[in-house]
């Protein structure tokens, strides 16, 4: 009935089950799962915003299609690589451990 739509409202409440597999079969974490959907959610969520932000000048106007490109390519490149992603699980470790959450004392990137 619903195939291929998701309602984010109500996925904002609960998804229920989920299952994650890698395209290479290799065994993934909850850690790592978590730290992926973190980082989604929170780092790159807020960070595409500040993007669009900056697709318009100071009069609102909307810059060209290539200065656009331009900051896309250094939005990906800053926010969305390995590096980043790294750095964010790295973080994320730190701040579990800190709190007692001995589940990530092992957690490995899924790199």
């Amino acid at each position: 009935e619903r195939w291929g739509y998701a309602d984010f409202i109500e996925w904002d409440k609960t998804i229920g089950t989920v299952l994650v597999v890698r395209q290479d079969k290799a065994a993934i974490t909850s850690p790592q799962v978590e730290a992926i959907t973190s980082f989604c959610k929170l780092e790159l969520c807020e960070s595409k915003g500040e993007l669009s932000e900056g697709c318009s000048d100071e009069d609102g106007n909307r810059k060209g299609k290539q200065e656009i490109r331009k900051m896309k390519d250094q939005f990906i490149k800053v926010h969305m690589g390995k590096k980043a992603f790294e750095n964010y699980l790295y973080e994320m470790k730190q701040r579990k451990i800190d709190a007692g959450d001995g589940a990530w004392e092992n957690a490995t990137s899924p790199y």
